[in-house]
């Protein structure tokens, strides 16, 4: 660094590294600066005085309460006035400060002040008219007064000064002292740092991302879960076929989220201890550097000599903060992973069978271990009627609540009535029973009672013929030709040899084809 860039860069440097508030500490101030530039006394003493006097005040408002910044350098501007301080070095003290405080990025020697201001003088001195001098009596009264305000002052200021330049020789006990109580301080900072350093090392920032991403998304997808699985109890039948395994669910539930939120309370511990832990290492370097400059001799005064001693009290109290914060932090938490992956599997099983199978599951009144190896067989070999309709073809049939002839009637439906089927079926006693949404809960009827109705069907034969009713001497309404497709209303006549289907035919319904010369069209 140049000789006339020191002052300025150091009180940036204390800026950024100590905070604004800092250029109110007279001790702190003088001892950064003449650690940074210690042949600049003369600089420093510029800048205790300016703070001594309060001019250093309306920099630092500016600074913190956002105020205006020219308006404020005037206010310092006019206190460094007022205490008998010439302008060049008031210019030079505030650039210092305004380079420090990171308002302007220019640094402007003391010498180049000079320059400018002895340049300035002598335009003035060439303009410059003779002016009429008057000796009014009351003008020598105030300048007598001000004068002797001005001596009052000066005097003041010179007495701060000699009081501040005033230094004590420091004995080699003192120094002994400081060293001693910073050795001190270093090994018990660094012993706590070896014994937790195993431990902290296992603490990788990445690990503990991953695990509290994992329970957070655990704890969310439960939720989800017990919320889903609660629409399924909405449905009466399956609420009273599966009540006791839908309150062990919810319990599972509840013990998972136990686990996970335990699991995040472990985490929150494990942060707070690596975020102690780098803390007692701020604080080691933080005496080793200080121990450094003690023994390498800068302390050479009464003033060095408290500045370092407020320094170790401040170490020790934060390493006591330090001790008591790491003793709170709880270190006996169990894990609960075992115990999640446990409790997840049979959340995830209960929630299958009560949920997803329900319709299968709450009309086998068979053993657990049978409904278990019928359902895994039936969910992938069953024939699913989705979108198809139901026409009744008994006079009446009966739609039960559940899949079985002994179970309650809910409804009595007529011949020719066309039925919604939801696509699910079960098969009890040698029999196919299909679900049907009915308009405000759902049913079951038998498949001994009812023709499944495909929506689509397409014609098999080379030509085939639509008649005006289901029989096969009814007369013609048109010839379709193969692979002609058609939609049916949903009706259909079941008849000995065949099944007649009543298709749309430009919109109207009225008009049958056979079952023989068509197929069902897959959705």
């Amino acid at each position: 660094m140049g000789r006339d860039k020191n002052l300025s860069e150091s009180l940036r440097y204390i800026y950024e590294h100590l905070g604004v508030e800092t250029f109110q500490n007279e001790k702190v101030v003088y001892s950064v600066l003449t650690d940074l530039i210690p042949k600049e006394k003369m600089k420093i003493n510029w800048v205790l005085d300016a703070i001594n006097s309060g001019a250093i005040k309306p920099l630092i408002e500016a600074e913190t309460k956002n105020l205006d910044r020219e308006e404020q350098k005037k206010k310092a501007k006019s206190i460094l006035e007022a205490n008998e301080i010439n302008k060049s070095r008031i210019d030079y003290l505030l650039n210092c400060f305004s380079y420090g405080l990171k308002w302007t990025d220019k640094i402007i020697s003391i010498e180049e002040i000079k320059a400018q201001e002895k340049k300035a003088n002598s335009k003035n001195n060439t303009k410059e008219t003779v002016k009429k001098t008057t000796t009014k009596q009351t003008d020598n009264n105030n300048t007598d007064t001000n004068k002797k305000q001005t001596v009052n002052q000066q005097d003041t200021y010179r007495n701060k000064r000699k009081n501040r330049k005033r230094t004590t020789t420091i004995t080699s006990d003192k120094i002994q002292k400081l060293e001693y109580e910073l050795d001190l301080l270093h090994k018990k900072t660094d012993n706590v740092i070896q014994f937790y350093r195993n431990s902290v090392s296992q603490l990788k920032p990445l690990n503990l991302f991953a695990s509290a991403f994992i329970n957070v998304f655990i704890i969310i997808g439960c939720i989800l879960m017990m919320a889903s699985y609660l629409l399924v109890l909405k449905e009466g039948y399956v609420y009273k076929k599966m009540l006791v395994l839908g309150i062990f669910g919810v319990f599972c539930g509840i013990r998972l989220l136990k686990g996970t939120f335990r699991n995040l309370k472990d985490l929150k511990a494990k942060l707070a201890k690596r975020s102690t832990y780098n803390k007692y290492i701020n604080l080691k370097g933080a005496v080793d550097f200080t121990l450094k400059n003690v023994s390498s001799g800068s302390v050479k005064n009464l003033d060095d000599y408290n500045v370092t001693y407020a320094l170790i009290q401040d170490y020790e109290k934060k390493f006591d903060a330090l001790q008591v914060k790491m003793k709170s932090i709880p270190s006996t938490i169990k894990e609960e992973n075992k115990t999640i992956v446990k409790w997840s599997a049979l959340f995830i099983i209960i929630f299958i069978i009560s949920g997803v199978f329900e319709p299968r599951l709450v009309y086998d009144h068979n053993s657990i271990y049978h409904i278990l190896s019928r359902n895994a067989v039936e969910f992938i070999s069953d024939k699913i009627y989705d979108g198809k309709f139901g026409c009744v073809k008994t006079d009446a049939a009966n739609i039960r609540r559940e899949a079985n002839k002994d179970s309650e009637s809910i409804r009595i439906v007529e011949k020719y009535e066309v039925l919604n089927l939801t696509g699910k079926s079960y098969t009890n006693d040698g029999k196919v029973w299909y679900e049907v949404n009915l308009y405000n809960e759902k049913g079951w009827i038998s498949s001994s009672v009812i023709n499944v109705v495909p929506k689509i069907i397409i014609v098999t034969e080379e030509a085939a013929n639509i008649r005006d009713r289901a029989n096969i001497n009814s007369d013609v309404e048109m010839t379709v030709n193969k692979g002609h497709t058609l939609y049916t209303t949903g009706k259909a006549i079941t008849k000995p040899e065949r099944v007649w289907y009543e298709v749309y035919i430009q919109g109207e319904g009225g008009y049958w084809i056979s079952s023989n010369v068509v197929e069902e069209v897959e959705e």
